[in-house]
């Protein structure tokens, strides 16, 4: 499978005083069933059931077999050679990808979440998908103000949204729904 790693890894860093601290980040395709893949998966269940319980109706699916070709693809992020994060996108429908994104709580805030969401984007386009979702809840703030400043907006799950505005080169439906907010956006 082709995919959206960089050719030199991305570097990103963190400055703490007077100190900065610069980190080699790269991206690459996993089989979602496969480690380091299925441990970080677990670790996202697990944080998932810390957060929310065992909430009725279960969780959205995201199987292995839908984040892997030739409708969908699985990343890892890899800092210095750590695995720190890892997340998927499989196909809703003909024009729709909905990505599902984590990052160990020990490599958050630092810009990675943000260079994951974009890899998972471009390869989305790649695989000729016209719109990206994602779902997260409100017990999780973190992951709604960077969703949010990527350009995603809460949606229904109504098949034809309503267009806002072009935001960060995307057209983004607004609506609402009650107990998830479903993000979308357009890649073109």
């Amino acid at each position: 499978m082709a995919s959206t790693v960089p050719e030199a890894p991305l570097q990103t860093g963190v400055t703490a005083g007077t100190v900065s601290i610069k980190v080699i980040v790269e991206f690459r395709p996993v089989r979602a069933d496969r480690e380091p893949a299925r441990s970080l998966i677990a670790a996202t269940l697990a944080e998932y059931h810390r957060i929310y319980g065992n909430p009725r109706g279960g969780t959205p699916s995201a199987t292995a077999a839908e984040m892997g070709p030739p409708e969908g693809a699985f990343l890892v992020a890899y800092e210095d050679g750590r695995p720190v994060g890892c997340g998927g996108l499989k196909r809703l429908d003909d024009e729709t990808a909905e990505i599902k994104l984590y990052v160990v709580p020990e490599a958050r805030s630092r810009g990675l979440g943000r260079s994951l969401l974009s890899a998972l984007e471009e390869e989305a386009r790649r695989l000729g998908y016209r719109r990206a979702r994602l779902d997260t809840g409100a017990r999780q703030p973190y992951a709604r103000t960077l969703y949010g400043s990527a350009g995603y907006v809460a949606i229904s799950d109504r098949l034809q949204p309503k267009p806002v505005r072009p935001l960060l080169g995307r057209e983004a439906p607004l609506c609402s729904r009650a107990t998830r907010t479903r993000r979308d956006a357009i890649l073109d």
